[in-house]
């Protein structure tokens, strides 16, 4: 048997870059999560505190369907504006915590190195990635470690958005490049 820890990429975004992360197994799944058990609770608790409010807000609406939500989108643009306010604020803070906390852990637990780029003429570490990558390499960075988890990126969402562990696949990626995210 062949054991592969390690998967590399090279950026769709900006081909002079590469750069590989760590295929995680159970138990760096488990202790990469331990570490952001707090904010991926907060996270859920804003989502459904979200979803609560349009529930209330749009009682019967369909935010399953493409039609539903687009009809729900509009029921939603014409609400007051306090409570507009109310639920942008909610995502808002949903998307902070996100961003500002579970995306850059998931790259920590991950990110091994990264070839072709420099950040202030110094060749560019795990942080300094995180602290001064564009957004669409970060993007691109982030769901590759996502992939590389063992987890599909569905499993991975279902899990912030849960606060509990998704079943685990048997599964690397197939591509060598990771498209960004949209």
């Amino acid at each position: 048997m062949i054991l592969t820890s390690t998967k590399t990429f090279n950026s769709a975004t900006f081909p002079e870059v590469s750069f590989t992360v760590r295929v995680l197994n159970r138990i760096e799944r488990a202790r990469r999560d331990a570490g952001i058990a707090a904010h991926r609770a907060e996270f859920s608790r804003l989502e459904r505190e979200r979803a609560a409010l349009l529930r209330s807000l749009i009682p019967g609406a369909d935010f399953e369907s493409s039609s539903g939500a687009v009809a729900a989108n509009e029921r939603v643009m014409a609400l007051p504006l306090a409570d507009k306010e109310r639920l942008f604020a909610l995502k808002e803070e949903a998307d902070i915590v996100h961003s500002a906390q579970i995306v850059p852990a998931e790259i920590r637990a991950a990110l091994i190195s990264i070839t072709g780029l420099e950040c202030d003429g110094v060749p560019a570490t795990v942080e300094s990635v995180i602290a001064s990558a564009p957004d669409e390499l970060i993007i691109e960075i982030h769901a590759a470690c996502v992939s590389a988890s063992g987890l599909t990126a569905e499993q991975e969402k279902n899990l912030q958005s849960l606060g509990s562990s998704a079943k685990q696949e048997d599964g690397t990626i197939e591509s060598s490049t990771v498209p960004s995210a949209s």
